[in-house]
């Protein structure tokens, strides 16, 4: 029986007591995402802070200025080897090592519960509201040190700074009372209790649902209990097999592909690109960056709730980096009038307001596109096995392409300024044909389905064949599944 066919069967009931439940847990591990923003924001704020900049002695672009902000992926680079593991089974600068490592343990096992908890009529919504949650904690910051940027000591960064264990503390005073994941449960042994929370969370207390049985089937189908992931230090599941290393690749090219789009200069160092566009005030820096935030966060959950369950991930990954390409010629062509002297000054101002424009569209493209994607594609690449240390894997590769963003971008816009904008530009018309030519696409289809895909000869071309389930006028019981495969039509019944 087809997955389509289950839910239209057993259609999920929005508002229960159970539904309610399993709405809480997603709201739990999107907290983490919610930490991971609310830092990538804090060091945009604090940074144009004057007050910061005295007691550090620090300046906006640099190599000093790089390696605070590359501290925080560094402590997520030392925790990431240990997302398997766990999932499985004194200073500023200390600070925000701790930090990273701990969202480094946190969000990998964020992301991949949640993926595995959501309903399946429901999932890739839910699952790609994750990373939407980013903003939430980048929008609050963003205020909340425009705020206290009219503190005249050092509590203008330090404030910002305590707020930070907001989320982390709600996400432990929860996790006591979170469902474990069914997949996980089953992988252990625990086939009852998987079955009981498949149930109450995807039956709605029906233990009899043809979605429950569905789901169970696979799972069993799917999970060894004699995988390497009982194994924590065994990562050879993730490169042992031609599945395998196809997984992978899609795991590491969507840490850099996301990560090197041109958010970092976008994100961390919003100021930065304001100020060489003339928006000198640190207040005003701030200002845009919290309005930047906030107007952010709406886009990213209507593209979670709206465009990422219709829409194929290739074709909103080829599109998105398309757009991302022509935003930057315009942003690295306006900046470099801005930067000639010998223009006239009503030209400087209409440049000027062009690089804003666009540094809003670039950031509100990438919250429609691969906000919501960008943690979860990797999910469904893995398969259950490999699942958190793959996780784990991903946020390896994830922050090593983000202490490059962190680490050289403040050095590049120091030294090159608007030059550095052309590395944007090369990789964004670049990606599009990486994409096209090997992504392979998982939209439409359970996490175990894409076993069959993933062994195929060539996962991406297996992959991108249309599928469509047809349920006759004269017997909506008997579903036939369509496969077109370039130009080939066969047809196959599921009972």
């Amino acid at each position: 029986m087809p997955l389509d066919e289950a839910i239209a069967k057993a259609k999920p009931k929005v508002f229960t007591r159970n539904t309610l439940q399993l709405y809480y847990m997603m709201l739990v591990s999107m907290m983490l995402a919610w930490a991971n923003g609310y830092d990538g924001s804090l060091m945009s704020g604090i940074n144009a802070m004057p007050q910061y900049q005295k007691y550090f002695g620090a300046s906006m672009t640099g190599g000093s200025t790089g390696i605070v902000f590359a501290i925080y992926p560094i402590g997520f680079l030392v925790g990431s080897p240990f997302t398997g593991p766990v999932g499985d089974l004194h200073g500023f600068m200390a600070g925000r090592f701790l930090c990273g490592f701990g969202i480094a343990v946190g969000q990998g096992s964020g992301v991949t519960y949640a993926a595995e908890i959501a309903h399946p009529a429901w999932r890739s919504a839910f699952t790609s509201m994750y990373n939407t949650f980013y903003f939430v904690g980048a929008m609050i910051v963003a205020w909340v040190t425009y705020g206290t940027l009219a503190i005249k000591s050092d509590y203008a960064w330090r404030v910002p700074v305590y707020l930070q264990a907001v989320a982390p503390a709600l996400v432990l005073i929860s996790a006591p009372f979170l469902a474990e994941s069914p997949r996980w449960l089953l992988a252990h042994g625990r086939q009852d209790d998987a079955q009981a929370m498949l149930a109450k969370y995807h039956g709605d207390g029906n233990s009899t649902s043809p979605l429950v049985g569905l789901e169970m089937r696979e799972m069993v189908a799917g999970i060894s209990l004699e995988g390497t992931d009982k194994v924590w230090w065994d990562y050879r599941a993730l490169f042992n097999s031609h599945e395998a290393r196809w997984r992978i690749a899609m795991v590491i090219g969507m840490a850099f592909i996301g990560q090197w789009a041109g958010n970092a200069s976008v994100t961390y160092f919003a100021p930065v690109m304001l100020k060489q566009a003339g928006v000198k005030s640190s207040r005003e820096q701030i200002l845009y960056v919290a309005i930047l935030n906030t107007l952010s966060y709406p886009c990213a959950a209507f593209a979670a709730i709206f465009i990422a369950g219709r829409f194929g991930r290739r074709t909103i990954f080829i599109t998105a980096s398309l757009l991302f390409c022509l935003e930057f010629i315009i942003i690295t062509a306006m900046t470099a009038i801005y930067s000639k002297p010998q223009y006239l000054r009503h030209a400087n101002i209409s440049a000027s307001k062009t690089i804003v424009a666009f540094i809003f569209l670039f950031r509100l493209t990438y919250s429609l596109t691969f906000t919501p994607l960008h943690p979860v594609y990797p999910i469904e690449c893995l398969s259950f096995e490999t699942r958190a240390k793959g996780a784990g894997f991903y946020a390896i590769m994830d922050s090593v392409s983000t202490f490059f963003n962190t680490y050289v971008t403040p050095i590049g816009l120091g030294r090159a300024g608007w030059k550095f904008y052309f590395l944007y530009i090369i990789w964004n018309a670049l990606i599009p044909i990486v994409i096209y030519l090997f992504a392979v696409e998982t939209h439409g289809r359970t996490l175990e389905e894409l076993t069959d895909i993933f062994r195929a000869p060539n996962p991406r071309k297996a992959s991108t064949k249309k599928k469509k389930v047809i349920f006759p006028e004269d017997d909506l019981q008997v579903a036939s599944t369509v496969v077109v495969d370039e130009g080939e039509v066969t047809k196959s019944r599921d009972a």
